[in-house]
């Protein structure tokens, strides 16, 4: 059952005619999103004055949901925002700027 809802929700976006990569971010400005697919993204999160980029396989319900929510459901919690905002916090990350 839950391998059909894995599939189904890949191919959902991807009927809809979803484009990617999708960019994000969260309200309070703490983590950044790159959604690649619906089975991958990259999130760079603000710790202090520090970043921390990791890349996320999404094998488990809770990263499904995160995804799902991100793509679909995010004004609550998050922004959309452009590829050249999150390329220059992933510089700046990759850098170890301080923020």
């Amino acid at each position: 059952m839950l391998q059909t809802t894995n599939l189904s929700f890949g191919t959902d976006c991807l009927s809809l005619g979803m484009k990617f990569p999708v960019y994000r971010k969260y309200l309070n400005g703490m983590s950044f999103f790159r959604i690649d697919n619906p089975e991958h993204f990259e999130e760079i999160r603000r710790i202090g004055s520090r970043y921390l980029i990791t890349s996320h396989e999404v094998k488990i319900l809770p990263d499904r949901n995160l995804v799902h929510d991100l793509i679909h459901d995010y004004t609550n919690f998050a922004e959309e925002i452009g590829s050249e905002e999150y390329e220059t916090t992933r510089k700046m990350a990759k850098e170890g700027s301080a923020f």
